[in-house]
């Protein structure tokens, strides 16, 4: 895209009738044969609902192609760009993340709603299935161990999510409530059939004492937000991590257990998780090294998580049915918490 088409794009993206149009899906531009910017726009679907509108399109041009991604849950859009900026900024072997153009986190629509804006390059590559897992463990597990140990510094913190850096203390504190609460909220409007699962889960989690490690974590890690660039000298394939508007702090190992969860705990995603608690543990463990229950632990998080937005967003009647499906899933985690436990 040349700067003068940029300069356009952005210019019309700080318009509020514009944005509302395409989030609305009405008078997108790729159906404007006369369209001066001179740029081919193709929606990408979400396939999830979500409370607040968002939408994503990729932008071809003679001169390279872009993702623009529009979210009114504001918060989203700066959070996903200022820690692919923060990465982008160090010199990692292996972790890509998207290379950011622009980004506008608040502009005021209709409705006194808050859109925001964002605005990279497209990068090409292959995306992720389910069988390319054990392929890509070696440079997955790089990957990961640079953000997880990406230090945690005080300004990235605020620039991230516009709050001091707590000491550790507290920080382990707020994250034992806030697995307390994901388990609350699922006990509050799941039936009689899911709940003794859900009741072991929130009560070996309130009483293990997880390794104290703090990490950046990508949030939302699935093979859906991770695409192959091809090889690298005879190292192998290298990964793009995308979509990181969940992004947080948390115990590094939060990534693996939802890799674990979003793939029904595969082989390939357990021997996963065991590759990079090897690798993590070699070099990083200062003393403290990573469990695989703690992984496990934590995937009765995500599964909570996961169940309470099922059930919220479906009719009364589906209920019992999800849960009865949800339930071979617990029973998986129950199982392997309790023989590591007992190991």
């Amino acid at each position: 895209m040349s700067n003068a088409t940029l300069s356009l794009l952005i210019d019309k993206l700080y318009n509020a009738e514009f944005l509302e149009s395409l989030l609305s899906g009405i008078n997108i531009p790729s159906l404007d044969s006369n369209d001066p910017i001179g740029i081919r726009w193709e929606e990408i679907p979400y396939f999830l609902p979500t409370t607040l509108p968002r939408s994503s399109f990729k932008l071809e041009t003679s001169d390279g192609d872009y993702l623009l991604k529009l979210n009114c849950k504001n918060s989203q859009i700066h959070r996903e760009g200022t820690i692919c900026r923060i990465l982008n900024s160090r010199n990692y072997a292996n972790l890509i993340a998207p290379q950011i153009v622009a980004m506008e986190p608040n502009i005021i629509i209709s409705g006194g709603k808050n859109c925001g804006w964002l605005l990279t390059k497209w990068i090409k590559g292959t995306p992720v299935s389910q069988s390319d897992i054990e392929d890509i463990t070696i440079p997955f597990t790089n990957s990961l161990i640079e953000l997880h140990t990406t230090p945690v510094k005080k300004y990235d913190v605020q620039l991230l999510f516009s709050t001091l850096l707590p000491n550790d203390d507290i920080a382990f504190s707020i994250l034992r409530e806030r697995r307390r609460q994901h388990f609350n909220d699922l006990l509050n409007i799941c039936g009689s059939y899911i709940k003794p699962s859900i009741l072991f889960f929130q009560d070996i989690v309130d009483k293990m004492s997880f390794s104290p490690h703090l990490s950046f974590i990508h949030g939302d890690l699935h093979i859906n937000n991770i695409k192959k660039l091809g090889q690298k000298n005879n190292t192998g394939t290298k990964l793009l991590l995308f979509d990181w508007e969940d992004v947080s702090i948390d115990h590094p190992l939060s990534d693996l257990a939802n890799l674990m969860f979003s793939e029904n705990f595969s082989m390939a995603s357990v021997n996963c998780l065991e590759s990079y608690i090897n690798l993590y543990n070699k070099k990083h463990s200062r003393g403290f090294p990573l469990s695989s229950i703690d992984a496990w632990l934590l995937s009765s998080v995500w599964f909570s998580r996961n169940l309470h937005w099922k059930l919220q967003s479906s009719p009364d009647e589906t209920h019992r049915y999800i849960e009865m499906k949800a339930s071979d899933v617990a029973l998986t985690i129950i199982r392997a918490i309790e023989t590591l436990n007992y190991l």
